[in-house]
């Protein structure tokens, strides 16, 4: 068994995290929020993330956000593509050499006359994503159509590999 402890004399430092790889391999570092549609990142202060750039150099950051932003009566997402827009040309100045991707949201099923289908709002909110990819140059990964190639996510939810909620 190992351990690690760390002390900090000084009240004002604060740790976010600490980097225990060895840069061999693949290293995914999940930045999780609940219930988060990802905007705020643009607060993030460019000066901090280049200095987490400098000392774990990224090749690949993933947006995955999306998901909890949808309403079932809204297909219009046009704010919310220029928001991921500002957000990706944000990451860039911390991360220049970095690649970035957007990826879309998951399919989300509704029980239309007892049966489960997508969302209308899923397409809408799609829409915007690969809008808002296109605009700011970056990748693209579309993880509805990938589920859809599945089944869906009833299918998904059958294998348990989704929730009930026919959204998670």
């Amino acid at each position: 068994t190992h351990s690690l402890e760390v002390r900090c004399g000084d009240p004002n430092v604060a740790f976010w995290g600490a980097w225990l790889d060895d840069k061999r391999g693949i290293a995914v570092d999940n930045f999780a929020m609940r219930s988060y549609s990802g905007t705020s990142l643009t607060a993030i202060p460019v000066e901090r993330m280049k200095q987490l750039n400098e000392g774990i150099p990224y090749d690949l950051i993933m947006l995955q956000y999306g998901l909890n932003r949808m309403v079932k009566s809204v297909t219009d997402y046009s704010d919310y593509s220029k928001k991921l827009v500002d957000i990706v040309a944000h990451l860039r100045k911390a991360f220049p050499n970095t690649d970035i991707m957007i990826v879309g949201i998951s399919d989300r099923s509704q029980n239309v006359n007892g049966t489960q289908q997508t969302m209308k709002a899923v397409y809408g909110l799609r829409k915007a994503q690969r809008e808002a990819a296109i605009e700011a140059q970056c990748h693209f990964w579309d993880c509805c159509e990938a589920m859809r190639t599945l089944g869906g996510m009833p299918a998904f939810v059958e294998k348990k590999w989704a929730n009930k909620d026919y959204t998670h």
